[in-house]
């Protein structure tokens, strides 16, 4: 199995790509690519992508093996009949090929790296090593000090594409923080942290202090051999909501009270007269509760010791001082006990918000939180929030996306909009010309395509149940709605998800929805 492939020198051609794809379909990837990307690579099974751009490197990213059987590159019309190639998305795990095949070229995964300055790392979900350059990521240290030693390098929360983040010890307040350091290049007073702040000051001193969103509690500057870098202190914080459903006594009782928090935390935003742009499970995290009392033996007992990668120039040779000796695997959070989580929520990453009246002309939302509008029309405003939030809630319930992005390209993603909501507006319904494969111009099913489109209802949706492992005993058991509060879900859900725009739900009638008297209020 490939785990961390390396760039290949030269890239393959588009064309071979494609013969790769037609000659081995159940090991391929589809893959959506942005105009920066010049190169890719492909690996089987446990799949990497790789690309590369005129400034730097793409980080890898990590697609799950049978969700994506097929290669096309959307900035090429050469790859659009590649469908046929698509398989039924419900066949058995045994059905699937799991290994790569015998004549699968090596030279296309394992490729020596091509104008690299270092050795790829072994820690696929590390900061990209390239990235340690004049303009890039400052070089940190397990041990280091900073801030006037303020701020005390403990262990690696994890890494963007522009800064890395570490857990600190805040000497002066006892407290366990995290450390955000931004890359030099990309360290400006207007970055989307500093902006938040900004906007939400301007409105609210109150809200600053909100415990249902992160924003910085200090600043400072560090000044390092690849430049200058802001520095930001944010509270520390758990595990994504998506990754701990099975954490939980009792998730029937407690997942509606973290999706109604969930909807508090927009609704806070929008009164502030911010879209958050991004909203998802995936920005929703929990809060952490006894860490701070922990010392430093006790805490690495509860998150294992730091793993290190020693860092090598391309020759074998040690780095200068532009590079870290070593890369630092990022902690797992989700492995913490259930008693470490708290049932609060904080919402992050502000790297889409916007003023609701200077609104961008796109957002980089996944495609099963994208509203039809943002989709066909790139219409960005809080009725995006508000679709998003619709998809966030039914996640955070069900443990289910309500409308998985299976393919990559959003076309199964719209299908599902049709078969739950029905025929979508004449502007976007002729927009859509994947619609042929699956109903007549009346928007109804007509059985044909590579699986059969049948209408489904919001109940339907939320009834079906998930099986989970409980992470403390080890014992399955199912996740499911109750019966008696399926109903008004859906139609706090349907409210959400109008085709009009101006016809949904706000955020504030959100949180007043009678749903949340059933299943949130204590009786």
């Amino acid at each position: 199995m490939c785990t961390h492939p390396t760039k290949i020198s030269p890239p393959p051609s588009l064309e071979s790509l494609a013969q790769l794809v037609l000659k081995h379909p159940m090991t391929a990837l589809r893959v959506n690519t942005r105009n920066t990307y010049t190169s890719f690579l492909i690996a089987t099974q446990s799949t990497l992508i790789k690309g590369a751009s005129e400034r730097r490197r793409i980080p890898c990213i990590k697609v799950p093996y049978r969700s994506v059987p097929l290669l096309i590159f959307t900035h090429t019309h050469l790859f659009q009949s590649f469908t046929s190639v698509r398989f039924k998305m419900d066949a058995p795990d045994n059905q699937i090929e799991s290994h790569r095949p015998e004549d699968l070229p090596l030279e296309i995964l394992d490729g020596p790296p091509a104008n690299g300055v270092y050795k790829f790392s072994s820690f696929d979900d590390a900061e990209d090593v390239e990235d340690y350059r004049p303009g890039g990521l400052h070089p940190v240290h397990l041990g280091d000090w900073l801030s006037d030693e303020r701020y005390h390098v403990l262990h690696k929360l994890g890494n963007g594409g522009y800064a890395t983040v570490w857990l600190c010890r805040d000497v002066k307040t006892k407290r366990l923080v995290a450390l955000k350091i931004i890359m030099a290049e990309e360290s400006k007073q207007d970055c989307p942290d500093l902006k938040i702040q900004q906007w939400v000051a301007a409105k609210s001193s109150e809200a600053l202090s909100s415990p249902l969103i992160a924003l910085p509690t200090d600043r400072f500057w560090a000044d390092g051999p690849n430049g200058r870098h802001l520095c930001l202190v944010l509270p520390l914080l758990g595990p994504r909501i998506d990754t701990v459903w099975n954490k939980f006594k009792d998730p029937q009782k407690i997942l509606p009270k973290i999706a109604f928090q969930a909807s508090q935390s927009l609704q806070l935003l929008h009164s502030l007269g911010i879209c958050h742009g991004d909203f998802r499970p995936a920005n929703i995290l929990l809060r952490l509760s006894g860490l701070d009392e922990l010392e430093e033996d006790s805490l690495f007992r509860l998150l294992k010791e730091p793993e290190r990668d020693l860092i090598l120039l391309a020759d074998g040779s040690r780095p200068g001082r532009g590079a870290p000796e070593y890369v630092v695997r990022p902690l797992n959070l989700s492995t913490l006990p259930s008693e470490m989580l708290t049932n609060n929520i904080c919402l992050i990453d502000f790297g889409e918000s916007f003023p609701v009246d200077i609104p961008p002309s796109d957002l980089g939302i996944p495609v099963s939180y994208s509203s039809p509008e943002l989709l066909f029309e790139h219409d960005a405003a809080q009725s995006n929030d508000i679709w998003a939030l619709a998809c966030t809630i039914f996640e955070i319930i069900t443990g289910r996306k309500l409308f998985p992005d299976m393919f990559g390209d959003g076309e199964d993603v719209i299908l599902q909009w049709v078969q739950l909501l029905g025929r979508m507006p004449d502007r976007w319904w002729n927009m859509w010309e994947f619609r042929k494969n699956f109903f007549d111009d009346e928007g109804k099913p007509t059985g044909t395509g590579a699986y059969g489109a049948k209408r489904i209802t919001m109940e339907e949706c939320i009834s079906e149940s998930l099986t989970i492992k409980d992470a403390t005993t080890g014992v399955s058991r199912t996740l499911e709605v109750p019966a008696s509060g399926r109903g008004m879900l859906a139609a706090l859900l349907l409210n959400l998800l109008r085709y009009d725009p101006k016809a949904r739900c706000s955020s504030k009638e959100v949180t007043e929805h009678e749903y949340w008297k059933l299943e949130v209020e204590d009786p």
